[in-house]
């Protein structure tokens, strides 16, 4: 998963919006990819899930947020809707081969 930290104006974003193929790399591996946005309650989820596990970076992760927010992020669950609302997370997954 991946939040896009400019909003829906990231360049990306729009691109594979707009139904452009997505590529992803990791590790030195490219590979073609399927991708659908989350829903708010799912991207509110994702959100909570992460700060929830990366409890020693919080700190961080809400300074970073802030600064894309332009506001201070504080990780209460309003803040989690008003992220999810303003910064699309996208899934991706490898994309199934044609048989």
């Amino acid at each position: 998963m991946v939040i896009a930290g400019l909003g829906p104006s990231c360049e990306w974003f729009r691109d594979i919006a707009s139904g452009s193929p997505a590529s992803i790399e990791l590790g030195g591996t490219t590979f073609s990819a399927e991708h659908r946005v989350l829903s708010e309650p799912e991207a509110v989820a994702v959100i909570a899930e992460y700060e929830r596990r990366h409890w020693l970076i919080r700190p961080i992760v809400y300074r970073v947020m802030g600064i894309l927010l332009c506001r201070e992020y504080d990780g209460s669950p309003a803040a989690h809707v008003d992220l999810a609302h303003r910064l699309p997370i996208v899934a991706f997954r490898p994309a199934r081969l044609a048989a």
